[in-house]
């Protein structure tokens, strides 16, 4: 199936092939990254965010330092799952392109809405 360009960097595609594919010529380095908000149970989240920084993640259930993001599929304290990834730098590329098991949350939505509920835990205690 053929990809279609729109405004030159945007690719809409409809094979669902999960590397380059010489059927639709699609390649990855060709797909732009997206935003997309979808509603998540934050607790589920906490509990399997790996945060990656500069050289190392850290588990967001047991605050692990020192985890190695490419290898880790479980936190090696607590034993949780990676389900999530969240990063403290802009290589989201790089990050997917090796983790692509890995569902992207924004750190920053991320912080905000943990914020939110720590102060609001903290007046109704």
């Amino acid at each position: 199936m053929q990809g279609t360009v729109l405004n030159r960097s945007l690719l809409i595609f409809s094979c669902l092939c999960p590397a380059s594919c010489k059927r639709c010529g699609v390649f990855y380095d060709m797909i732009e990254l997206l935003r997309v908000w979808k509603e998540f149970d934050i607790d589920e989240v906490s509990k399997h965010l790996l945060i990656v920084g500069e050289s190392a993640g850290d588990c967001s259930n047991c605050r692990e330092l020192g985890i190695n993001y490419l290898a880790a599929k479980s936190c090696p304290k607590c034993g949780n799952d990676f389900k999530y990834v969240a990063s403290r730098t802009h290589e989201t590329r790089k990050i997917k392109n090796k983790r692509p098991d890995l569902i992207f949350i924004d750190l920053e939505d991320y912080k905000k809405v943990t914020g939110k509920i720590k102060a609001k835990d903290l007046f109704h205690n």
